[in-house]
């Protein structure tokens, strides 16, 4: 490095250097390119203002460590997204699911390496989606059969489809999400006039507006800042928000990498719950896929719950972090099955009544509509609740 920084300096030659090292880059670039998983685009182009010449003692500085941890956080950003799979047209002619980089998602995966979903005879392509644009626009278009999203986002996208049916609650967060500021923000109060990041219509946006009702704050005195959440940590970092809700496992990074005030959670507010959803037309289409996929789902469930650890040696791959890491994260959720269906009547009372003093809701419908079949009683599915394990500390 000292070598290259020497001739650089000698000559004056403009220099490009491709390096995963990322203290390596910091010391010796004037200019850091980086670039996102597939398709390989820019996704940044970072100044570097650190004075020449440059020495190792450098690398102590607060502000080469305060480059470091942004550029960490991009960078592992990317990683987790490798996993992913970019939309396109069905080559098997299956039924489609579309996922997203969420801890809740895991047993469906399990149930695709361990062949459920070949046991119960639903085959089906997954389809990991990190764009909102992708995730809800195929859905909309009936490109897509099969849908995780959010409750709330539920309730959003039955507005706009009155034909959607929730067919499995699948996860309640009590953790796996937060609200973190920046340190000179130490209560909900001091929010008050502050640029928060959130992702507009999905699960960050009804977290935030549940919190500031609950604390007697409206929307309009606050800055909403419109942002994927993939970047809401590298915002965070670089000052450019005050604060922002994120979920694992983008919380655990930010939180890692920099100072921030975890305001609250889903464990002090646990109305996050995750479904699966389509509408009647797919399901009288694919009668199969109903009992197929609540099938599929609970013997995933119950793999998590009786060996856990070969269950995420299995399936950490499709989050981009590693076993121990959602080992942890995993605490932080209760995975759900059929028989929570009246829980998820309830909750959607809460999440219509939300948004609709929001205004982001125009017409309120029944809770039990949502649900398929229309009745939701537990007897009705014969399903067992199953909660997550919690690794124990030993």
């Amino acid at each position: 490095q000292d070598f290259l920084l020497g001739l650089w300096q000698e000559k004056k030659k403009t220099m490009i250097l491709v390096t995963h090292d990322i203290e390596e880059a910091i010391y010796m670039a004037d200019r850091i390119i980086v670039l996102t998983t597939q398709p390989g685009t820019v996704k940044e182009i970072l100044e570097i203002k650190l004075p020449r010449p440059r020495t190792h003692v450098l690398r102590y500085e607060p502000e080469f460590g305060k480059l470091r941890r942004y550029l960490y956080y991009q960078v592992r950003s990317e990683v987790i997204k490798a996993s992913w799979t970019l939309p396109q047209d069905s080559s098997a002619g299956y039924p489609r699911l579309g996922l997203h980089a969420w801890l809740g998602d895991l047993p469906f995966y399990l149930a695709k390496e361990m062949r459920l979903l070949e046991k119960y005879r639903v085959p089906i392509e997954f389809l990991n989606l990190e764009k909102r644009e992708d995730r809800i626009g195929l859905w909309l278009k009936g490109d897509l059969e099969f849908l995780n999203v959010t409750l709330d986002v539920a309730v959003l996208l039955r507005e706009k489809r009155p034909e959607l049916k929730i067919l499995i609650p699948m996860s309640q967060s009590i953790g796996a999400e937060a609200l973190i500021a920046q340190n000179e923000i130490a209560t909900l109060d001091d929010l008050r006039g502050k640029r928060i990041a959130i992702e507009k219509d999905w699960l960050s946006y009804f977290f935030l507006l549940y919190v500031l009702d609950s604390a007697g704050i409206s929307p309009h005195e606050i800055e909403l800042v419109d942002m994927d959440v993939s970047k809401t940590g590298s915002a965070l970092l670089a000052g450019e928000v005050d604060a922002g809700v994120l979920w694992e496992p983008w919380l655990a990074k930010t939180l890692e990498l920099g100072a921030f005030n975890k305001l609250t959670d889903s464990k002090q507010h646990p109305v996050i719950y995750d479904v699966l959803v389509a509408t009647e037309t797919v399901l009288k289409k694919y009668p199969a896929y109903v009992s197929g996929l609540c099938s599929a789902w609970h013997g995933a469930v119950g793999m998590f719950k009786k060996n856990p650890i070969d269950s995420i040696q299995k399936t950490s791959y499709y989050t981009g972090t590693s076993p121990e890491e959602v080992a942890v994260q995993l605490g932080q959720i209760r995975f759900l099955d059929t028989a929570n269906m009246k829980e998820m009547v309830d909750m959607i009372s809460i999440v219509q009544d939300v948004f609709a003093k929001a205004g982001a809701l125009h017409n309120k419908v029944d809770p039990s509509d949502f649900i398929f079949p229309s009745n939701p009683s537990e007897k009705a599915w014969g399903f067992l609740t199953v909660r997550v394990w919690a690794p124990s500390k030993s």
